[in-house]
């Protein structure tokens, strides 16, 4: 019997022993960055460098773990992706640079693992906090400082769905889209809605919200 509870309690402790050490990633993250401008190589070698451990090998370290959409306790995989997000989340400056550059922007969250259509316009302040999780078709438009967030904390559960925008759409400005909403073609929403979990605008309103089970 004290085996089998001292084998419990190594069990319960493995995942949050494991959240502890993948919270460290933001901060080796920075210290990457910083430490690649001391090698000792030319300033073009270390720029291409830090571009690399800066932009590209985020999104392809958070693609490892594969993300089911459900809910949670925790999910390990989740928390993962989100480390690798956390120093684009804190700075946002840092993707501002990219959308600089048309098409940039849309070709990095391409890589993290998303599904983004041509010609897409990311107005200003726009934040995406998993970037991995978004569907959006061609030549759609978001306003400034919406909101997208894929994951949501309720009721002592972690709730993760895909957030789904269909083509040629006009997502208003300062809108908040929760896990799982959904938002049909040739739609133009209005600025500083609030679009709860698994709702869907369709027809220029707020139609009946899916079930959660259904992405």
């Amino acid at each position: 019997m004290q085996n089998d509870a001292t084998v419990e309690r190594v069990a319960s402790a493995t995942p949050r022993l494991a959240m502890i050490l993948i919270g460290y990633i933001p901060i080796l993250h920075v210290i990457a960055c910083i430490a690649i401008w001391f090698i000792p190589q030319s300033i073009a070698i270390r720029a291409t460098a830090f571009v690399i451990v800066l932009y590209v090998l985020p999104p392809l370290a958070a693609r490892i773990p594969h993300i089911e959409p459900g809910s949670y306790s925790m999910h390990l995989g989740w928390w993962w992706s989100q480390q690798w997000q956390t120093l684009f989340n804190r700075l946002p400056f840092l993707e501002e640079l990219l959308r600089l550059v048309p098409s940039l922007y849309s070709m990095w969250l391409r890589l993290w693992g998303s599904h983004i259509g041509k010609l897409v316009y990311w107005g200003p302040r726009v934040a995406i906090l998993d970037r991995g999780l978004i569907d959006v078709g061609d030549s759609v438009v978001f306003g400034a400082s919406v909101r997208i967030s894929s994951h949501l904390f309720a009721n002592g559960e972690l709730l993760i769905a895909p957030v789904k925008i269909g083509a040629s759409t006009i997502v208003g400005g300062f809108s908040l889209l929760a896990p799982g909403v959904v938002i049909g073609e040739n739609e133009s929403t209005p600025a500083a809605l609030v679009f709860p979990p698994h709702s869907v605008w369709s027809g220029g309103r707020r139609v009946a919200r899916r079930s959660k089970n259904v992405v």
